[in-house]
């Protein structure tokens, strides 16, 4: 799948997902009824919920495997993730609100 079709079915999820999160729909599943011990409005956001968690992540599935690199970027780092020892940060000098020199 190339990425300008997977970014509209990510807009095409989350779209659904907000529309079946209003209130108009909420409303229908408001009611005294009980499923698995829950209430029918908590049984219904937590399935949407999962549902939704589901799709997204069958969606990125194919995402990490049409990576450019021929190895997947490590877990939990990404592309831009902050290496101390790339580019270690500036040290910084504190100024002396007083008299407006460094220390």
């Amino acid at each position: 799948m190339n990425e300008e079709r997977r970014d509209e079915r990510f807009a095409t999820l989350a779209l659904a997902a907000a529309v079946v999160m209003l209130p108009p729909f909420l409303g229908i599943f408001n009611t005294e009824t009980l499923v698995f011990g829950l209430p029918l409005l908590f049984f219904y956001l937590f399935t949407v919920w999962g549902v939704v968690i589901a799709l997204a992540a069958a969606l990125t599935r194919g995402h990490r495997l049409s990576h450019p690199n021929s190895e997947a970027p490590p877990a939990g780092l990404g592309r831009h993730a902050f290496n101390p020892e790339d580019n270690p940060p500036e040290p910084v000098s504190r100024v002396d609100s007083k008299n407006g020199q460094g220390g």
